[in-house]
């Protein structure tokens, strides 16, 4: 039977909310996280990949988080251009749709486990 860290899919409540410059944030990159096949994968695979999926979703939080501060920063001493804000809103806004993708990939497998062992 599943454990009670599979019963609650990865939720990302993210406001996509364009912000930031990329100067000093370091992107974490897209995931290298092989996704279990739900339908055949054991309670610890799952667990496993829920792990790796929450420590990137983290990772790429901490870089959203760091846009947005040198953001505030270049806004607030008035260095910020228009050129500038454009580039980082699509950095800001990509690194959130690969967030989200993963997480969607993780969340349809842990259904598809949910069924399969429930």
């Amino acid at each position: 039977m599943p454990t009670r860290l599979l019963t609650t899919p990865i939720l990302l409540g993210l406001l996509v909310v364009a912000r930031g410059a990329a100067a000093g944030c370091l992107f974490p990159g897209p995931a290298d996280i092989t996704m279990p096949d739900g339908a055949s994968a054991t309670e610890e695979q799952m667990i496993d990949t829920q792990r790796l999926v929450k420590a990137y979703v983290a990772e790429m939080e901490a870089y959203l988080a760091c846009l947005d501060q040198e953001a505030s920063a270049l806004k607030a001493s008035g260095e910020m251009t228009d050129e500038q804000l454009t580039i980082n809103d699509k950095r800001y806004n990509s690194a959130v749709e690969l967030m989200q993708g993963v997480a969607e990939r993780f969340n349809v497998q842990v259904r598809i486990y949910r069924d399969n062992n429930s």
